[in-house]
């Protein structure tokens, strides 16, 4: 029996799930939305909060799936697989989260607004090759 197209359905017939981390905005959230015009189930990993809140008026609500926390921490990581495993086929993981090392200043040709100060957060130590921990842009 051939499969009808347009469909999300897997194999088995269970839905496609996808988790999203920082599904809340910008290109995150383009990314939830164009996998929930597909009826697709989505969770998304929000390091703050309050940025969920769309989710709850969302059209789509029973789909959207919101874990809170730090798409770093394997707690987190493993509540948002274990809510998209139940909810579906997991097929797709989506790393748009974004870690900005915070620096002390602007590296050798950098503008101020390159350096990342003052926004999401300090790391230490920092990954090793991250150019904003050796002060380069």
């Amino acid at each position: 029996m051939e499969k009808p197209t347009g469909t999300q359905q897997s194999e088995a017939g269970m839905s496609r799930s996808y988790v999203v981390t920082g599904g809340s905005r910008g290109i995150g959230r383009a990314v939830v939305e164009r996998l929930l015009s597909s009826a697709n189930t989505v969770v998304v990993i929000e390091f703050d909060q309050a940025a969920l809140a769309w989710t709850r008026d969302h059209p789509a609500s029973p789909r959207v799936k919101a874990v809170v926390g730090d798409a770093a921490d394997e707690k987190v990581t493993e509540r948002a697989a274990d809510l998209a495993m139940a909810s579906g086929t997991l097929t797709g993981w989506v790393n748009n989260a974004a870690i900005c090392w915070r620096t002390h200043g602007a590296g050798p040709g950098c503008s101020e607004s390159q350096s990342c100060r003052g926004w999401v957060r300090d790391r230490d130590p920092p990954l090793p090759g991250d150019r904003n921990a050796r002060g380069n842009c």
